[in-house]
């Protein structure tokens, strides 16, 4: 099951807690198998192989993974979901969780690191900090996150998970309604539309709404029963990128919190509010974004948007 809402805080923009220094891998490369990160389709599964480190860490290779999620979001599409996928892999592979578990990602951050943004990647390091067990099972955990291309960090970010076993994760979603995979094999073009509604240049605030593709192959690779985080996700970034005044924005940070669920067939209403000051001398916009649906707050991120500033590396 994909993390039911991406609920993103808004928090400041900020480094993860630095790994260990990595050191000679103790474990031999095995497959991952699609089950682990919670995918129908194998050529989605952006972590390939997995090993033990000598440190506690568990290291993934990505390398060529990239180009096979055309996510229209491009370089911070691949690390979220590769963040998203590592820190379930992670609660599977090192803390037992059991297959028919769910996950709920409460919170996710990432920056880019400077001068790194174009480096093809090629393995991910990543712990847990802050386990929480509960009768014996995992009940929640923070994971460390790094990205790296060879030795050469290019992003780190943090993930918050909670765990719940099936039957309380049914009782919470009773009546809720539940659809089957997507039947398309490709992405539209624009599988989130957004509609810019307001803007009201004394408060620096502009509105817009949205709508998520149903048979996006991507965000409905599975059966769902809402609508995924990673929508809300591409929903937020694609408005704080049009936000932004930066020349040809790409975004390079992130932080939000998901605070409810939101069912399949809502609408997504969304506001972005732009901070002083905006971007100069390469430093990013700083613009926070709230989601709602009904009237109900789903997510509030923070996002930091940068001028593109090279032409990315082949994968």
């Amino acid at each position: 099951m994909d993390a039911p809402p991406l609920m993103l805080g808004r928090a400041c923009l900020q480094e993860a807690s630095a790994l260990p220094t990595p050191r000679a891998g103790v474990g031999s490369w095995q497959p991952v198998h699609r089950s682990l990160v919670h995918k129908r389709d194998g050529d989605q599964v952006v972590l390939r192989e997995f090993r033990d480190d000598a440190d506690g860490c568990l290291v993934f290779d990505v390398r060529d993974a990239r180009t096979r999620l055309k996510s229209v979001l491009d370089d911070a599409g691949f690390v979220a979901e590769t963040l998203r996928q590592s820190t379930i892999a992670l609660a599977h592979l090192q803390h037992g969780v059991a297959g028919d578990w769910a996950f709920l990602m409460d919170r996710m951050s990432f920056r880019f690191h400077a001068g790194s943004l174009y480096s093809p990647p090629t393995t991910v390091r990543i712990r847990a900090r802050d386990v929480v067990a509960r009768a014996g099972n995992l009940h929640s955990l923070v994971s460390v996150f790094e990205l790296l291309s060879d030795e050469h960090v290019i992003a780190t970010g943090e993930g918050y998970l909670r765990v719940l076993s099936r039957g309380v994760y049914r009782r919470i979603r009773a009546g809720s309604a539940s659809r089957q995979p997507a039947r398309a094999t490709l992405r539209s073009a624009r599988p989130v539309t957004l509609c810019l509604d307001t803007v009201d240049a004394s408060r620096c605030t502009m509105s817009w709404s949205a709508s998520v593709d149903p048979e996006d192959p991507f965000f409905f690779d599975h059966e769902v029963d809402h609508l995924p985080g990673m929508a809300i996700y591409e929903a937020v970034c694609a408005v704080a990128s049009l936000t932004s005044e930066a020349n040809a924005p790409r975004v390079v940070a992130f932080d939000g919190s998901f605070h409810l669920f939101v069912e399949l067939g809502e609408q997504l209403q969304l506001t972005a509010v732009t901070a002083l000051p905006r971007a100069r001398l390469g430093i990013p916009d700083s613009i926070d974004v709230e989601v709602s649906s009904n009237g109900r707050l789903v997510m509030s991120a923070t996002v930091g948007v940068a001028d593109t500033q090279a032409t990315r590396s082949a994968d």
